[in-house]
C-alpha cells in the first residue's frame, strides 16, 4: 500500500517508482518534455478506532468467578500473584487501516476508573492466532490461551493516574503483515495491585478505550518549473468553454476559461486532466481530489457546479478538448453526474470542488472524458474567468489535486455515468393482492385485512398467486421509526461554516436523551459521513455525538478529514433515545461548510 498525493498542472504525466517505496508524479514542460519540479515527502495520517464504542472488544475474566462473563461498562485487572486474578481482553477490528500499511504508531489508550492503591506495571499480551474469544469469555473458556502470547512493553499506572498509555506499534505492524489479530491480554505481571479501566461501554464516549494507528503516506506535488510549455494535448491537459451565443468558436487557446448564464446566453468550462494511467490509480481508493480554479475577472455572486462528463455527447477518451464548440456540443448534449455545489460571492481568489467521487469513479474503470464546470443559479448578466492552461501565471492554471491509496479494494457505490449506486438500506418490495399482514408489535397485537397494494421491508416475506384475486401472506416486522422532536435543534449560523474548526452542534432541551447520533447526507452526492472511517459512504452511518457541560450534543470533524468537507453542503439529522423510544430533530437544515 502507498497512498499518493498528487498534482496534476502540466501538460503530461506518468509515474516514477521509487525503489517500490513512493511513486511520483512527473510533469513535463514543452516539447522537450523537460522535467518540472516536484517534491516528494512523507506524511503521517491517523487511524482513531473505538473512540465511539465500535470496533472495539473487551470483557475482563475473573478466577474466582469461572464460569462468568464480564461484558461490564468497565475492566478489572488483579496482579498474577493476588489469590485471585482477574486479566481484561481487548480486540480491535483493523479493518479501517488501509490494507499493508506502513505502520509506524499503535497507540492503546484507557480511562482509569479505578487508580492501584501502589503503582503497577500493566502488560499488553498479543494473544495467539488460536485464542479466539468473545465479550461472553470466563476465566475457565479463555484464561489458558490467554496465559500464553507475546509480552509486550509494561507500563507504569501511578495511584493518581486517570488515563494510560500502551504502545502496541509492533503488534499492529505484524496484524497488517499478516499475522491473525487476537487481540491483548492486559495483566499486571509479578504483582497483587489491581485496577480498574474504563471500556467500551462506557456511557460518556470520552472515557472509551480506542486504538490510534499512524502510518506513512506519500506526498507528490507537481510543480511546472517553465513560465509556458504546451497544452490542450489531445488525451493530456486541455481545457476550453463553450458559449452558446458563439456557438461556432473554439475557445479552446485561450488565457482564461468564462462560465455563467444568462437568459440569452451559457457559458460553461470543460476541463480534461490525463489521470488515469498512473501506477497504482486503478482500482484504487481515492481519499480526496479537489478541482482548484484560480480567478481572472471577479463577477456577482452565484452558486458554480462541477461534474463529470458522461455519454451520450461527451468528450472522447482521447481528448480534442480544446476544439470543441456549443455547435458540436450543445448544452442538452453535454450529460454529467455533478459532484459538488460552491457559493461565490463575487470576492474568492480560487474556488475548490470536491470531486473525490468523480476521480474514484475514474479509479473504478469509468472512462475519464474531463470535468464539465458551469452556474447552476442565479441567471446573471455577466460571467466569471477563470484561469486557464493557457494563462501565463504557472500557479494561476486549473490543478486536480488528488491522493489516492493502492493495493486496497475501491470502495463501491461511487457515482458513475448512467448507473445509481445500489443502495445497501433496506430495501422495498410491493405486492398487489387481498393479503393478512399481522400488525407490528410495537404497535398493535391484532391482524389487519385489507385489499391493496401492500409495501413491505425486505426482511418480508410475501406469496402471491398469478391471479388478481389470490390471496397473499406477509409476515413483515416494521420497525418503529424515529419520532420527530422539537427539542434537539441542530443549530444554523446562517452562513459559511469554516473548515477549519469543523463541528455540528444540538441544542438539547429535552435533557433526557442518550446515545445521541448525527447522520450527515452530502447534498450532491447523496453519500453519507462515516467519522470513524473518515469517509462518504452509501449506507447511512449514525456518527456518535459527544454531550458537552452544557448538556447540547457536538460531533466534530477533525484533522485531514475536514478537507472531505470543502466547500460541501450537508444535510444533519440528529438522533438520541429516551428508553425504548428513538427521537430524531423535527427541522433537518442543509448547512454549507466553506
Amino acid at each position: 500500500m502507498t497512498t499518493r498525493r498528487a498534482r496534476w498542472t502540466a501538460p503530461v504525466a506518468t509515474a516514477l517508482g521509487l525503489a517500490g517505496l513512493v511513486i511520483a508524479l512527473l510533469a513535463f514542460d514543452g516539447p522537450a518534455n523537460t522535467p518540472a519540479a516536484y517534491a516528494v515527502q512523507p506524511v503521517s495520517r491517523n487511524v482513531d478506532i473505538g473512540a465511539n464504542g465500535v470496533g472495539v472488544t473487551d470483557t475482563f475474566i475473573d478466577q474466582a468467578e469461572p464460569a462468568i462473563g464480564h461484558d461490564s461498562a468497565t475492566l478489572a485487572i488483579t496482579g498474577d500473584t493476588a489469590a485471585s486474578k482477574k486479566w481484561a481482553g481487548i480486540l480491535v477490528d483493523l479493518s479501517s487501516v488501509p490494507a499493508n500499511a506502513q505502520v509506524t504508531g499503535a497507540i492503546l489508550h484507557f480511562s482509569v476508573a479505578t487508580p492501584p492503591a501502589s503503582s503497577a506495571a500493566i502488560t499488553p499480551v498479543r494473544l495467539q492466532p488460536a485464542a479466539t474469544w468473545n465479550e461472553s469469555a470466563t476465566w475457565t473458556g479463555a484464561n489458558g490461551a490467554w496465559n500464553s502470547g507475546s509480552l509486550g512493553n509494561a507500563t507504569v499506572v501511578a495511584t493518581d493516574a486517570t488515563a494510560i498509555q500502551l504502545d502496541v506499534t509492533a503488534d499492529v505492524a505484524a496484524f497488517m503483515s499478516g499475522t491473525t489479530n487476537r487481540g491483548w491480554a492486559l495483566r499486571i505481571l509479578g504483582s497483587d495491585a489491581s485496577l480498574v479501566l474504563h471500556s467500551s461501554e462506557a456511557v460518556d464516549p470520552n472515557l472509551r478505550p480506542h486504538l490510534v494507528v499512524t502510518y506513512t503516506a506519500t506526498s507528490s506535488s507537481l510543480s511546472p518549473s517553465a513560465a509556458t510549455y504546451a497544452t490542450d494535448t489531445a488525451g493530456g491537459h486541455e481545457d476550453t468553454y463553450l458559449s452558446s451565443l458563439d456557438a461556432n468558436s473554439a475557445k479552446g487557446m485561450l488565457d482564461t476559461l468564462s462560465i455563467g448564464r444568462t437568459v440569452a446566453d451559457g457559458q460553461d468550462a470543460l476541463i480534461r486532466f490525463p489521470i488515469g494511467s498512473e501506477a497504482g490509480f486503478a482500482g484504487s481508493q481515492v481519499l480526496e481530489a479537489h478541482l482548484v480554479l484560480t480567478t481572472a475577472v471577479h463577477g456577482g455572486t452565484r452558486t458554480f457546479a462541477a461534474g463529470r462528463v458522461c455519454q451520450p455527447g461527451g468528450l472522447d477518451a482521447g481528448g480534442a478538448v480544446a476544439s470543441r464548440t456549443y455547435q458540436n456540443l450543445p448544452y442538452g448534449a453535454l450529460a454529467s453526474v455533478q459532484s459538488s455545489l460552491l457559493a461565490y460571492t463575487g470576492s474568492e481568489a480560487t474556488l475548490s470542488f470536491d470531486v473525490t467521487a468523480i476521480v474514484q469513479s475514474w479509479a473504478n474503470g469509468e472512462p475519464n472524458l474531463g470535468l464539465h464546470i458551469y452556474q447552476s443559479s442565479p441567471t446573471g448578466i455577466d460571467q466569471v474567468k477563470f484561469h486557464s492552461f493557457n494563462g501565463s501565471t504557472v500557479g494561476a492554471r486549473p490543478r486536480l489535486e488528488v491522493t489516492y491509496v493502492d493495493g486496497v479494494s475501491a470502495p463501491s457505490g461511487t457515482p458513475a455515468c448512467g448507473a445509481t449506486p445500489t443502495p445497501t438500506a433496506t430495501s422495498t418490495s410491493t405486492a398487489t393482492a387481498t393479503a393478512t399482514v399481522p400488525s407490528p408489535t410495537a404497535t398493535a397485537t391484532t391482524s389487519a385485512t385489507a385489499t391493496a397494494t401492500a409495501t413491505s421491508t425486505s426482511t418480508a416475506t410475501a406469496t402471491a398467486t398469478a391471479t388478481a384475486t389470490a390471496t397473499a401472506t406477509a409476515t413483515s416486522t416494521v420497525p418503529s421509526g424515529p419520532v420527530s422532536s422539537s427539542a434537539l435543534v441542530v443549530t444554523n449560523p446562517g452562513a459559511l461554516i469554516p473548515r477549519s474548526r469543523l463541528a455540528f452542534h444540538v441544542v438539547d432541551s429535552q435533557a433526557n436523551v442518550v446515545n445521541g447520533v448525527f447522520i450527515l447526507k452530502h447534498k450532491t452526492t447523496g453519500l453519507y459521513w462515516n467519522n470513524t472511517a473518515a469517509a462518504w459512504q452509501v449506507a447511512a452511518f449514525e456518527n456518535p455525538a459527544v454531550l458537552s457541560s452544557s448538556g447540547n450534543w457536538i460531533l466534530e470533524i477533525t484533522g485531514a478529514s475536514r478537507r472531505l468537507f470543502a466547500n460541501s453542503t450537508v444535510a444533519v439529522e440528529f438522533r438520541a433515545k429516551n428508553g425504548q423510544t428513538t427521537y430524531k430533530s423535527a427541522i433537518i437544515p442543509e448547512l454549507t461548510i466553506r
